[in-house]
């Protein structure tokens, strides 16, 4: 594979290792000036997906499963900090819970999992929370959307889509729309509920009483997580290139990374609001004027120490080295949801249904394999596949058809199948040794 420097200013570099004196180098509000410094554009080394086969037959060290007895955020799991997740595998389901669905092929917001209850977000703005012991409704709020003034963001009630984190017993929801509510996670009551200017699904990020929302028009919003008044705004370049979907903010010390609509990321100073760096890897479809909706890309970075690995809109991936400004590696591989990362390999599902397993410090390919050969062949061009998941050592992955696959994480080859609950287009959900499907049709299953 071929190498290509990729040069970030120091001002970006100590940026990132927490230097809070550094001004911006790049101003997103058309209003304000633009500073001295340019913006960068990445462009692939190579764009083959062929398999290394050097590599193809060495086998990877898997970290030790571990078990995960909270999940605080619909981001899910960190892969980085659990890359292998500890369940019972007999698959036999054993509990449901219910809730009003979707009739869209949008995803529906992934529950929260804590001290033993669920949190669900169900399209129609309603919050409910369940035991999981007891199977009982704990409580619901009302539609939550009716808090919203909607207006201008009005959508179809089929088509909410938003995110929740849970913070010293306050669960922060976005809703799709233009708010952002904090509730109380015992009973459900509001504390307090903020509009701002642009819709957003983001998962918030909070960090020392904090809150960021990142909107779909290229905005990142800083919010006083005890009050909801606006800390500072963020602008984004606007963009002819545009998603039905946010990617949510990461906070590395004290700097808050976004990816906007474009695949650019930026590096934002949580206190002030101040642009530190930014990065890209943009193929130019801003600058040849296309117009084009991404409505399945979803962006979410790995960030594992100095390691940054990201992908834009066209399937690029980039890994960048950032205590030295490098660029490690990058390819096309067409990947347009969130990857998986577990030791030395990251694992994703491109727009081709090819799960591909790669190394996440030189990009050599380990081997992929053609998901489209499992499907059942009447309904294939409507499949949609889940994000991937490692447990027990091996890959999970579940499809709208409900089926449900291991594979090996070392080979790519196919171990298990089995038919469970469908319309499942979200990742599998591992907690407490029990895994939870989510299904548009309005349900959760549990499987232990």
């Amino acid at each position: 594979m071929k190498y290509i420097n990729f040069s970030i200013t120091a001002l970006s570099l100590l940026a990132l290792t927490g230097c809070s004196s550094m001004s911006n180098l790049w101003l997103g509000d058309d209003k304000k000036e633009r500073l001295v410094g340019e913006r960068i554009t990445v462009y692939p080394s190579v764009f083959s997906t062929s398999i290394d086969e050097g590599y193809k037959g060495t086998l990877i060290s898997i970290p030790q499963a571990q078990n995960i007895n909270e999940i605080k955020s619909s981001n899910g799991i960190n892969s980085v900090l659990f890359p292998n997740l500890s369940f019972t595998a007999n698959f036999k389901k054993s509990k449901e819970f219910s809730f009003k669905g979707s009739n869209t092929f949008s995803s529906i917001t992934q529950p929260i999992l804590f001290d033993n209850q669920i949190i669900i977000l169900d399209p129609a703005g309603m919050l409910l929370a369940y035991d999981l012991d007891s199977n009982k409704k704990l409580w619901e709020t009302a539609e939550l959307r009716k808090k919203s003034s909607a207006g201008l963001f009005h959508i179809s009630p089929d088509f909410y889509h938003g995110g929740i984190t849970l913070k010293d017993n306050i669960l922060f929801v976005t809703l799709g729309l233009n708010t952002i509510t904090a509730i109380n996670a015992d009973d459900g009551s509001i504390i307090w509920s903020k509009e701002i200017a642009s819709p957003t699904r983001s998962t918030p990020a909070l960090a020392n009483d904090l809150l960021f929302i990142q909107t779909l028009d290229n905005s990142t919003y800083a919010l006083n997580a005890k009050t909801g008044e606006i800390v500072w705004a963020h602008y984004g370049v606007k963009s002819d290139v545009s998603t039905v979907e946010t990617s949510s903010p990461v906070v590395v010390s004290n700097i808050v990374l976004v990816q906007y609509s474009s695949g650019e990321i930026v590096g934002i100073e949580t206190t002030t609001g101040n642009e530190l760096m930014s990065l890209s890897n943009n193929s130019g479809l801003e600058r040849l004027g296309a117009h084009k909706q991404f409505h399945s890309v979803v962006h979410k970075i790995i960030l594992e120490e100095s390691l940054l690995i990201f992908y834009d809109n066209e399937g690029i991936v980039s890994a960048l080295n950032l205590k030295d400004g490098k660029q490690l590696w990058s390819n096309k591989l067409g990947f347009n949801k969130p990857l998986w990362s577990c030791g030395e390999l990251a694992i994703g599902i491109n727009e081709s249904k090819e799960l591909i397993a790669f190394n996440k410090y030189d990009g050599r390919i380990k081997w992929q394999t053609n998901l489209k050969l499992f499907e059942d062949q009447k309904n294939k061009h409507h499949t949609i596949w889940s994000e991937p998941i490692v447990g027990n050592n091996k890959i999970l992955i579940v499809n709208s058809q409900g089926q449900l696959f291991e594979f090996d994480i070392n080979s790519g080859e196919k171990l298990f199948q089995r038919e469970v609950i469908k319309n499942v287009m979200t990742a599998p959900i591992i907690f407490n040794g029990k895994l939870y499907l989510l299904s548009n049709n309005g349900k959760i299953v549990e499987y232990s």
